[in-house]
């Protein structure tokens, strides 16, 4: 019986794919996951045993934010104490060793969102023969030659929209990496990266020459990755010791609906079932919204552009939206249950999260992507599904009120659509949980 531990990045999206992996280990194994505090209670929840963490992972440019979250002040003149007396990276240390201590796990499975966490883990791992990994709970955002960026709308035929973007990119980490090396006297995030590396004695082995916008890129370990390879663009490169495991949906998972979205649910169903109505369902995730009155235009525009069809719309948000709900066939609830909604839903209206298009996919619906912002992969994301034929995409800025209408009536009236999704679901199907079960047995310690 084995102890294993998931090291997991801030955001519900990183800890529910896990979840059904997690679900089937702890049949047999100890299963503990680790995060910021925010999250004991969610994770609880969900039948898991959960460690808090105060600290956030270092080399990420988090000083400032930490020192603000601390009301340590002069925010400055701390951050900067920090940055060069390595002040993030020794309570990250304290902090993870005494996790280890406590737990004594045999496998880490750490996400690769905080691969900086492997830096500081590296000489523990070692010295404790632990099993380790790492785990993907989004698509990769590492740069790579000829191939579009993560947090991009082009496709890989575009090879000069490619290489704009990458440029593009580049140029946006040389920017913050030079603000922060004036800014602090040149301790800017590599400079700490690189610093402690070389005290750690950290391999050449494990460190890729690859770069992301944030971190570090690891190599020779295994890496588990929670899609179905058929997702990406066929042109996407598979590295040795990748190994895709498909969706992996964790219909166990705990949603619990309020009692007035219990009684939606009935009404619209009555209306599906005596009208022939079809359901859209509308939500942007669990990340907070940035613009929100972009936003808030955005579903007024698309009430309207649904007013005169036969559909009911199902919008998930906690925005005060004014007299929205009023209207004929709209229901706004600030949560629901997104695996049961898609039960029924016809259509998704999504902002792009991978967790998201995941479970619209293993529910055969297709979908109509937002994307929300544009650091993160979202805009990768909406590409995929367009690439597939799983769906369209939108612009929340441009798209008039019949732009939306003509978007939304496409995906409910040509089968196309929906054949597609079914037919990756189908490809899903044939990923075994076993597999991955079976790459954690033989997974190898750190040398």
């Amino acid at each position: 019986m084995a102890r294993i531990l998931f090291l997991c990045y801030h955001g519900k999206g990183h800890f529910n794919p896990y979840f059904h992996l997690a679900r089937v280990l702890q049949q047999s194994h100890h299963v503990l996951f680790s995060g910021v505090a925010y999250f004991h209670q969610y994770i609880a929840a969900q039948g898991f045993q959960y460690y808090p963490l105060n600290t956030v992972p270092f080399g990420l440019g988090l000083e400032e934010w930490l020192c603000q979250a601390q009301k340590r002040t002069p925010v400055y003149w701390n951050a900067l104490k920090d940055r060069w007396n390595d002040h993030l990276y020794t309570i990250r240390k304290q902090e993870l060793t005494a996790l280890l201590d406590q737990y004594k796990p045999d496998v880490i499975l750490l996400d690769t969102n905080q691969t900086t966490d492997f830096i500081v883990l590296y000489p523990l791992l070692k010295e404790r023969k632990i099993r380790f990994g790492l785990v993907h709970a989004m698509l990769t955002s590492v740069l790579t030659e000829n191939f579009p960026p993560v947090n991009s709308l082009v496709f890989p035929d575009d090879r000069e929209g490619i290489k704009r973007e990458i440029k593009l990119l580049r140029k946006k980490k040389q920017k913050r990496l030079w603000l922060q090396k004036v800014k602090f006297f040149g301790m800017d995030d590599n400079a700490i990266l690189k610093r402690r590396m070389r005290r750690n004695n950290i391999p050449a082995k494990y460190i890729s020459e690859e770069e992301r916008y944030y971190g570090v890129v690891l190599k020779g370990l295994e890496e588990l990755i929670f899609l179905p390879r058929e997702f990406d663009f066929r042109e996407a490169k598979v590295y040795p010791g990748h190994h895709h495991v498909g969706f992996q949906i964790d219909y166990a998972r705990q949603e619990q609906g309020s009692k007035e979205y219990k009684e939606i649910k009935d009404r619209i169903l009555e209306k599906v079932n005596a009208e022939g109505v079809k359901v859209v369902y509308c939500a942007f995730g669990t990340v907070p919204i940035e613009d929100k009155q972009t936003f808030i235009v955005f579903i007024k525009k698309l009430a309207e552009a649904l007013m005169n069809q036969r559909v009911v719309l199902l919008l998930a948000t906690s925005l005060e939206l004014g007299d929205l709900s009023i209207k004929r066939n709209v229901y706004v609830q600030s949560y629901v249950p997104q695996l049961d909604v898609l039960t029924y839903a016809d259509a998704f209206i999504t902002h792009g999260g991978l967790n998201s298009i995941k479970e619209a996919i293993d529910r055969g619906v297709p979908m109509l992507v937002y994307p929300g912002e544009s650091v993160m992969d979202p805009p990768g994301n909406s590409t995929r599904v367009v690439y597939h034929g799983l769906g369209l995409r939108g612009d929340m800025i441009t798209d008039s009120v019949e732009d939306i209408a003509a978007k939304v009536n496409r995906l409910l009236t040509e089968e196309q659509f929906r054949n597609n999704v079914k037919r990756l679901r189908k490809i899903n199907d044939t990923y075994s949980l076993e597999q991955a079960i079976k790459l954690l047995e033989n997974m190898p310690v750190i040398e």
